[in-house]
């Protein structure tokens, strides 16, 4: 798709910031698994993974719309970054454009 992401010095995030960026997805996923391997008839899920099902599944829909309002995040701020580019501190910009920068040949 031609983007990047990057901090605010043009820099690659450290693993810090990827973590923080990713956290949203990271977490949903990880329950999404939860849930639907307690909506199959497999009898090798312990007894405890089961159990926490339905936590994982309210768990999972609030997440869920969590992502939604990251992702309404980037209609409403100005420089039009997501939720969880503002925690993590990163920037998605137009990899042309960063090479440009990083070998000086940027043009305003």
């Amino acid at each position: 798709m031609g983007a990047r992401i990057v901090d605010e010095n043009g820099r690659y995030p450290v693993l810090r910031q990827a973590l923080i960026r990713d956290s949203f997805i990271i977490v949903n996923s990880f329950l999404a698994v939860i849930v639907g391997l307690n909506t199959e008839a497999l009898s090798s899920i312990p007894s405890s993974l089961v159990n926490w099902s339905p936590l994982a599944a309210n768990l999972n829909a609030f997440i869920g719309w969590v992502v939604v309002v990251d992702c309404l995040f980037i209609v409403f701020t100005p420089r039009k970054r997501a939720l969880h580019d503002l925690m993590a501190r990163t920037y998605v910009v137009n990899k042309k454009a960063l090479d440009r920068y990083q070998t000086g040949k940027f043009i305003a």
